[in-house]
C-alpha cells in the first residue's frame, strides 16, 4: 500500500492501482510493485508539466495506455528482433489472453538466448515459473500487457502487409510502366516497318528496272571478259614459251660453254699425257682418281707374254656407262725407259693389251668422261702387281 503524499488522487492511491489492476477483461489482477511504481513516477512528471495540483481520475485514465504502450517499447530497445517476434507470436494466444512456452522451447528459436530473457525478466516484461511436473515455462508478467502485446503484433503485422502491398504495388507500376514502354516501342517499331514496306516496293521495283540493265551490261561485260582472258592466255603462253626458249638457250649455251671447257681440259691433259719426258707424279695437272684395275698375263711363246688390264666395274666410283675413252701411257722400268701409249674405248671394254716378255710397271691413265659435268682424271696404277 502506498501513503499519502503530495501529488497523489485524495482518496489514496487506489485510483492509480485500479488502473493497473483491472485488464482488458475489467477483472482486478495482481499488481506488479515495480511497474506501479514506474507508471506513478510518470504520472507526477505529467502533473508537474501540467501545473496540477494532484493527479487527478482523468490523468491516471488518459495515460494508462500510453503508459504501457512506452513501457512495452522501452523494455524491448537492445533485444533482438527474434525475441520480439516470440513473445507476439507466442506469448499472447490468438484470442488476446497470456501464454506461456517452455524456456527450452523458446532458446531452440534461431535469434533467441538466455541473456535476451534473463534481460526481458529483470525489466519486468517477463517472468518464469518452475514447475514440479514439467521443465520451467515463461510468461507476461502481467495479463493487462497482453494489450499491448496484441496491438503491437497486429500493428507490426498490418505494417508488414502495408509494406508488402506497397512492394506488390511497386512491382505491379514497374511491370505496367514496362508494358507501356514495350507497347510504345512495339507501335514505333510497326510504323518503321510499316515505312520499311513501302521503300521496299520502290526499292524492288528501281531494282527490277535495275536488275534488267544490269543483266545487259553483265552480258556485255562478260564477253568483253572472254575476249580479255583469251588475250591474257594466249600473251601468257606466248609469255612462258618465250621464257622456257630462253631457258633452253641458256642452258645449251651453259651446256657448250662447259663442253668446251671440259674439252680444252681433256686436250690439254692430252697433250700433258703424250708430252716427251711426262714420267714424274708432281707432273700430273689433277689428282689420281681411287679407281682400281685388274690384269691377266698368257703365255703366247718361249718367254713372251700377252698382258691384259682393264678397270674393275663400280657403280659408284667408276661406272662405265659414264666412261668414254682411258688413254693409258705405260712407262718401261728398264734402262731403256722405253714408254707404251694405247686408246680404250667403250668397244674394247676400255682395255690395255700388249704383248712383250715383261710388264710394265707404272702406268698413268686419262679417263675421259661422257657428261660434261664431270672432269677427267688422272689414275696411276703398278702395272705389274695387278
Amino acid at each position: 500500500m502506498l501513503g499519502e503524499r503530495p501529488g497523489l488522487l485524495g482518496s489514496g492511491q487506489h485510483g492509480v492501482v485500479n488502473a493497473l489492476a483491472v485488464d482488458d477483461s475489467d477483472e482486478p489482477q495482481p499488481v506488479d510493485p515495480a511497474l506501479l511504481s514506474m507508471f506513478c513516477a510518470e504520472l507526477d512528471g505529467v502533473r508537474r508539466a501540467a501545473h496540477l495540483p494532484q493527479i487527478t481520475p482523468e490523468l491516471v485514465a488518459s495515460h494508462r495506455d500510453r503508459f504501457l504502450s512506452g513501457f512495452y517499447e522501452r523494455v524491448l530497445e537492445g533485444i533482438p528482433s527474434e525475441v520480439r517476434d516470440f513473445v507476439e507470436a507466442e506469448l499472447v494466444s490468438p484470442g488476446g489472453y497470456r501464454d506461456s512456452r517452455g524456456v527450452d522451447d523458446a532458446l531452440s528459436r534461431p535469434g533467441i538466448t538466455q541473456a535476451a530473457l534473463d534481460t526481458l525478466v529483470d525489466r519486468r516484461l517477463l517472468r518464469t515459473e518452475d514447475r514440479q511436473a514439467g521443465p520451467r515455462r515463461i510468461e507476461l508478467s502481467h495479463d493487462l500487457l497482453c494489450g499491448m502485446v496484441r496491438k503491437s503484433r497486429e500493428e507490426r503485422r498490418l505494417r508488414v502487409a502495408k509494406e508488402d502491398a506497397e512492394r506488390a504495388q511497386s512491382v505491379a507500376e514497374t511491370l505496367a510502366e514496362d508494358i507501356r514502354a514495350r507497347f510504345r516501342k512495339t507501335v514505333a517499331f510497326a510504323m518503321v516497318l510499316s515505312l520499311m514496306l513501302v521503300v521496299s516496293i520502290l526499292a524492288l521495283v528501281w531494282a527490277v528496272r535495275a536488275t534488267q540493265v544490269a543483266e545487259t551490261a553483265r552480258v556485255a561485260a562478260t564477253r568483253a571478259s572472254e575476249i580479255a582472258n583469251a588475250q591474257a592466255n594466249n600473251a601468257n603462253t606466248a609469255r612462258k614459251a618465250a621464257l622456257e626458249q630462253e631457258r633452253l638457250a641458256t642452258l645449251a649455251r651453259e651446256q657448250a660453254e662447259l663442253a668446251s671447257k671440259q674439252f680444252a681440259k681433256s686436250r690439254e691433259m692430252t697433250k700433258q699425257l703424250m708430252a716427251e719426258g711426262f714420267a714424274s707424279d708432281d707432273q700430273l695437272l689433277q689428282p689420281t682418281a681411287d679407281v682400281k684395275f685388274r690384269g691377266s698375263r698368257k703365255a703366247t711363246g718361249e718367254n713372251l707374254f700377252l698382258f691384259d688390264v682393264q678397270p674393275q666395274d663400280d657403280s659408284s666410283v667408276f661406272p662405265f656407262e659414264q666412261v668414254a675413252r682411258i688413254t693409258y701411257k705405260a712407262f718401261s722400268s728398264h734402262k731403256d725407259n722405253s714408254q707404251l701409249i694405247l686408246i680404250g674405248t667403250r668397244q674394247t671394254e676400255f682395255r690395255f693389251k700388249y704383248q712383250g716378255w715383261g710388264c710394265y710397271k707404272r702406268v698413268l691413265a686419262l679417263v675421259e668422261w661422257t657428261s660434261i659435268n664431270r672432269d677427267p682424271v688422272f689414275v696411276k696404277f703398278d702395272g705389274c702387281k695387278i
